[in-house]
């Protein structure tokens, strides 16, 4: 009498190769779709130390360039002054005729400037990561920004008008 065999047990699954059709019972499986398997690209773990204090030191490089040229653009807006003013050449400052509008546009740049000042700001926490090389570790460094407030909404500013009943005056409130 022959042995009894049981029922194959077969399962697709979806995986980077392509479809596989797995026998439970037997315990092979078939690439159904005959896709080549693609590259191997997780790194190596040689020298998984060194790459990492590299990659923190081009962040640490990176983050020091950005900061040196943001201070060289803050630097040289400040030299410049600032941008509300209008230029005016030598010539046209020595003409008689545009004297009392050359004064008149220095005296507005001049409270422009004292308004920008004058708004109102608030301290918000800002977040600061600094690689610290002699530990081999990332800080965090909490500090204070100082930033303009946000000017209210227009709704806000005013308050809604009481309602009035049309062909009603305050005269004719006073006479009743």
């Amino acid at each position: 009498m022959e042995p009894l065999k049981p029922r194959d047990k077969v399962t697709q699954h979806m995986t980077r190769d392509g479809l596989t059709l797995d026998n439970q019972t037997t315990g092979e499986s078939v690439n159904v779709s005959s896709r080549e398997a693609e590259q191997e690209y997780t790194a190596q773990p040689e020298g998984a130390a060194e790459k990492i204090l590299e990659r923190a030191d081009e962040l640490h490089d990176r983050h020091r360039a950005k900061k040196a040229a943001k201070d060289a653009g803050e630097t040289v807006a400040q030299a410049t002054g600032p941008v509300s003013r209008l230029q005016f050449t030598a010539e046209e400052r020595a003409s008689p005729e545009l004297a009392p509008y050359i004064k008149k546009a220095e005296k507005r740049a001049d409270k422009l400037e004292a308004a920008k000042e004058a708004l109102p700001k608030k301290r918000v926490v800002t977040k600061e990561t600094v690689y610290d090389e002699a530990k081999g570790k990332a800080k965090s460094r909490l500090y204070f920004d100082k930033v303009e407030k946000a000017l209210p909404s227009s709704n806000q500013t005013r308050p809604a008008a009481p309602y009035r009943k049309p062909g009603f005056t305050s005269t004719e409130k006073s006479m009743r």
